[in-house]
C-alpha cells in the first residue's frame, strides 16, 4: 500500500517551526499531501486515519523528557489503545 498523505502533528513552540520546515521540504510534484496539526486539537481523531496515511509526531519535551501539558493527553490517549491492542 501506498502513502497518500503525510500529517506532521505537532505539540509546542519548537515543534511547531520544525513541522514548518519539513512541510517546506516536500517538492511540488509530490502526489503525496502534507498537512500539519496541533497534537491538542481533537486528538481522539488521530485513531480515524487509515493506513494509507502516514502520521508524524513532532512532540516537545520539557524537563527529564516529560512532555508539555498539550501532548500529554495525545501520550495518554496513544498508550491506552495501545494497552488495549495488547490485551486482545
Amino acid at each position: 500500500m501506498s502513502i497518500k498523505e503525510v500529517v506532521l502533528v505537532y505539540g509546542g513552540e519548537l515543534a511547531i517551526d520544525v513541522a514548518h520546515q519539513l512541510e517546506s521540504k516536500k517538492t511540488s510534484s509530490s502526489s503525496v499531501s502534507c498537512t500539519l496539526r496541533n497534537a491538542s486539537e481533537r486528538p481522539k481523531t488521530l485513531l480515524d486515519y487509515g493506513p494509507d496515511v502516514l502520521v508524524c509526531f513532532i512532540l516537545q519535551t520539557i524537563e527529564n523528557g516529560n512532555p508539555t501539558e498539550d501532548v500529554s493527553t495525545v501520550k495518554k490517549i496513544l498508550c491506552t489503545v495501545r494497552m488495549m491492542q495488547d490485551e486482545e
